[in-house]
């Protein structure tokens, strides 16, 4: 396999194969920061990562809702990509996102009205369609990391109370509760590799939620000290 994925175009060709709404995701995000012309560039970083974001968690969500543990199988043994690598795009972009609004918002002293309402409402939609992206990410990484098959045949990593095959709103709840409370509520983790990845989303979500709370207070303080003024 790994002689097949030397050409450039042919390891593309299997990225899109196997991470097709990832992929979808990233090619609408970018058209829609290239179609804001006349913006900013960090406007239309943001407006990209928005865009991007939210067509990714529509899609994933849409499928979640659509797909059997048969489906889920088939998803696990056609994402032979490594699966990381997708992991790394998804939170460099939400990282790229936030340093976008950062940006983005300090520019704001010259607005007033709804010019300025819009701008922190595109630049708060983009910190969270970025934040739940990211999560959502590392869900499919568990459930495929879960439901792919080892050198023993056999699968698992996680175990969640009375549920021996979990679907895709298991790991769901799995996932977010790491990237809220940093913890992996009532669920053990039995695997090496699932644990090594659970200690990396622990660390990101911490400093993302940081950086969500800075961004709030920030955002707060410019509108009170606006409407003072």
């Amino acid at each position: 396999m790994n002689g097949a994925l030397r050409s450039p175009a042919r390891r593309i060709a299997h990225y899109v194969r196997s991470y097709p709404r990832t992929m979808f995701a990233l090619i609408v995000g970018v058209l829609a920061g290239a179609a804001c012309a006349q913006a900013a560039l960090e406007t239309r970083v943001v407006v990209g990562c928005a865009v991007g974001a939210t067509v990714y968690l529509a899609s994933v969500f849409w499928m979640m809702a659509h797909v059997d543990e048969h489906g889920m199988l088939k998803n696990a043994r056609r994402q032979d990509v490594a699966p990381m690598s997708i992991l790394v795009i998804a939170v460099g972009a939400a990282t790229l996102g936030v340093f976008a609004i950062v940006v983005h918002l300090t520019g704001l002293g010259g607005l007033k009205g709804w010019a300025k309402a819009a701008q922190v409402g595109l630049a708060l939609w983009s910190v969270v369609a970025g934040w739940a992206a990211t999560h959502l990410a590392f869900t499919l990484h568990y459930a495929h990391e879960f439901y792919r098959r080892g050198a023993d045949g056999e699968h698992g990593g996680i175990e969640i109370p009375n549920c021996p095959h979990p679907d895709y709103w298991d790991f769901v709840y799995f996932a977010f509760t790491i990237g809220v409370a940093a913890a992996t509520a009532d669920a053990n983790i039995t695997s090496r590799a699932i644990r090594r990845v659970a200690t990396v989303q622990g660390v990101i979500a911490f400093f993302y939620n940081l950086a969500i709370l800075g961004l709030f207070v920030n955002v707060a303080a410019g509108l009170a000290s606006s409407g003072a003024g």
